[in-house]
């Protein structure tokens, strides 16, 4: 029987959001819900547009990491690293390209855009001196321009003019909904690297921590914010009481005495949902009564 509550209850789903979106046709297109190329397309675009601010938040994070020394830190902090290390992984695997320019020659034929010009007197030729966001591509298609800062010789203040360079992805025909399963797929991959950082927030109570690793931990919340803000939940399952039939992969279920009915005691990896939707089924681990216990119980309830 199906059951259509299983987002209320727990129940096992028929088949995820993006189970949906990988019955294809031969035309690429959803066999189920038949979206149109303008639809897919917008999704595409929406979709891009939400992980560009957060690789943008995500390198920003970076580039105040990558100034640490790894061996004069703690191993929660060294876990954050590789968590942040995940998901810049994720990206690349999945086609996406962070372009940035700091101190690269200035040339008019660059796809960016120019924030400021300043004057500099020890300056040969027109450089970029900082870049404020990357330029990120997806699929070599543009998704978000850089913004840089440039430096100019005193002499030489001819090339002050924007340069906007190549278009930004707009409903780009040539993508289909393989397209969304797949940033879907990202999204879920980046949510839960994130969310086992935010699982580390604690670590920014330390006193020894640098000012560099605090502003790091800014741009994550920066990141996570925009998943959170944009229609994406993640749920922890920690300390829930365990129902058999859960829309939960139990990687292990570990009899224990400290408890009394089945208990997930640790979250592997989080439920995710775009839109009320089911995009990642969490992984967990529960911890069950003894045997020995639950027979005493019933002895003693008889009594």
């Amino acid at each position: 029987m199906k059951n259509d509550k299983y987002h209320n209850f727990g129940g096992m789903p028929d088949e995820s959001f993006l189970d949906k979106f990988r019955k294809k046709d031969k035309t690429g297109f959803s066999i189920s819900s038949t979206p149109s190329k303008k639809i897919v397309a917008n999704q595409i675009c929406s979709l891009c547009k939400l992980v560009a601010n957060i690789i943008t938040a995500m390198w920003r994070a970076q580039k105040n990491t990558g100034q640490e020394n790894l061996e004069n830190v703690s191993e929660d902090i060294k876990k954050v690293y590789r968590h942040c290390q995940a998901i810049w992984e994720l990206l690349t695997d999945a086609g996406f390209v962070i372009c940035e320019y700091t101190n690269d020659l200035y040339r008019q034929d660059l796809a960016i855009e120019v924030i400021a010009y300043e004057s500099v007197p020890d300056c040969d030729s027109a450089t970029i001196v900082e870049t404020i966001k990357p330029k990120i591509l997806y699929k070599k298609q543009i998704i978000q321009k850089s913004q840089v800062i440039v430096a100019l010789p005193p002499e030489n203040q001819d090339c002050k003019k924007n340069n906007l360079g190549a278009p930004l992805l707009t409903n780009s025909r040539e993508m289909c909904s393989n397209d969304v399963s797949d940033i879907l797929d990202l999204f879920a991959g980046i949510a839960t690297n994130l969310w086992k950082i935010q699982n580390r927030k604690d670590i920014t109570d330390c006193s020894s921590i640098s000012d560099d690793l605090l502003k790091a931990f800014r741009h994550y919340e920066t990141a996570w914010d925009l998943l959170t803000n944009e229609g994406f939940e993640i749920r922890d399952h920690m300390n829930k009481k365990y129902v058999d039939g859960m829309a939960l992969k139990v990687i292990a279920f570990q009899p224990s005495p400290s408890v009394h009915i089945k208990t997930i005691t640790e979250t592997i990896k989080p439920s995710i949902f775009y839109k009320d939707k089911l995009i990642q089924m969490g992984e967990v681990i529960v911890e069950t009564p003894n045997v020995i216990d639950v027979c005493d119980n019933k002895e003693r309830n008889k009594k």
